[in-house]
């Protein structure tokens, strides 16, 4: 899990500084595109094409790495009928033990 993680982390990383300068992006692009002498319409163009334009950019930039990490991820619940499946994402997510320490379930909810 160690070289997902890593990967996971030079991801978030690399988004943060995109998302910013999307915002500011967005942000220069809604004082150009400003419209109306209303305070209020002006502020709220500026923040909205800021908050769209650097949402967009910092979604785009981890696009890439949710592609490489997916298949990765889900590897662990492959061949497990419905049942097992839903045991598995209920203990993951309650944070609980699944079944006996050593058994398979166990090792795929762990991993």
């Amino acid at each position: 899990m160690g070289d997902f993680e890593r990967i996971a982390r030079r991801a978030w990383r690399r988004t943060v500084p995109i998302a910013i300068g999307g915002l500011v992006l967005g942000a220069v692009i809604g004082v150009i595109i400003r419209n109306g002498d209303d305070v209020l319409t002006r502020t709220l163009t500026i923040i909205g094409f800021g908050l769209s334009i650097g949402g967009l950019s910092g979604a785009a930039s981890l696009l890439p790495t949710t592609f490489k990490l997916g298949p990765s991820i889900q590897s662990p619940a492959r061949g497990l009928d419905r049942a097992e499946r839903r045991a598995l994402r209920r203990t993951v997510f309650s944070a609980r033990p699944l079944g006996e320490p050593g058994s398979e379930l166990a090792r795929r909810a762990s991993d």
